[in-house]
């Protein structure tokens, strides 16, 4: 469980690195269709030095100086007291962003300091204000592919009729998609988003009780919530994605870690991270079977 959530941490510090390398780079626009233009001059300074203080914050966190993030978080709170949200998101995405805030700070003020855990708050800090910048796309769109993996994962479990390993998927998506919630109540329709947090409500009551027999309806409910959130209007991604797996490639650590490693230099970044992380923890990184799935 534990590989496998460092697994997730290291494909979003991918998809931020890819993303501080691309800017510039596309004048398209968002993919939800937002004026490229974007507000007025002093709304944009205040989102770009916002997104230069979420940025340190991740890329310290990363390099496990807790000291440096927890400073940046705190500067990050008090240029949010100055922000004017108006005009720029709806009220559920002022509120996402304010609570992602506030329960990073919780991370980084608690007693026992969690590294996973302030990473993956940081990385949903990093995601949410990024969304704020209407100028480019949002790099959380970059994670479609990761949900379209999970998508023929469930659908294959629930082919296998095999529960153990659709609570286990459900509780990766599940994971997945809080990490790019608050990015996409600021980006999207609030209506989109809790018709997700519903249908994810209704999914895992369905496998707790160990009734799916309409579970594949669920699924493509879902598949059809998922389509709408990333909205393929424009080109999708800033970089070329991997396929999606076979559904009888059970992969799914294997296959996350790959977003975004087009670009020979972020290859040998991830193989510079899988190397410390062996030698930190003394934990090899490897495919997993079947029965290494939690029980």
């Amino acid at each position: 469980m534990h590989v496998r959530k460092w697994f997730l941490l290291i494909a979003l510090a991918f998809v931020v690195l890819a993303s501080a390398c691309s800017k510039g780079g596309d004048e398209s626009g968002r993919m939800d269709g937002t004026d490229p233009a974007g507000p007025d001059t002093e709304t944009s300074k205040a989102i770009a030095e916002m997104n230069v203080t979420a940025e340190n914050l991740f890329k310290y966190t990363r390099e496990d100086n807790p000291d440096l993030a927890r400073a940046e978080l705190n500067g990050l709170a008090k240029q949010l007291e100055r922000f004017h949200f108006d005009g720029i998101v709806s009220v559920e995405g002022m509120e996402a962003l304010t609570k992602t805030i506030i329960e990073g700070k919780k991370e980084f003020n608690a007693v026992s300091f969690d590294r996973r855990r302030a990473l993956l708050a940081a990385g949903k800090i990093r995601l949410a204000v990024d969304a704020l910048d209407r100028s480019r796309k949002a790099m959380w769109l970059q994670y479609n592919q990761l949900f379209y993996e999970d998508i023929a994962e469930l659908r294959k479990a629930l082919s296998d009729s095999d529960t153990k390993w659709l609570k286990a998927l459900l509780d990766r998506t599940k994971a997945h998609y809080d990490l790019i919630r608050p990015a996409a109540l600021i980006s999207r329709e609030p209506s989109e988003v809790s018709a997700l947090d519903s249908l994810l409500e209704a999914m895992t009551e369905r496998v707790k009780s160990g009734d799916i027999q309409d579970m594949s309806a669920l699924v493509e409910h879902y598949a059809t919530l998922i389509d709408n959130l990333f909205k393929p209007t424009a080109p999708s991604a800033q970089f070329p994605l991997p396929d999606v797996p076979a559904a009888d490639d059970k992969r799914p650590v294997l296959w996350t870690t790959t977003i975004g490693l087009v670009i020979i230099t972020v290859l040998a970044y991830a193989a510079w991270l899988r190397y410390r992380y062996e030698m930190e923890y003394g934990i090899p990184v490897k495919k997993r079977n079947d029965e290494d799935w939690p029980k």
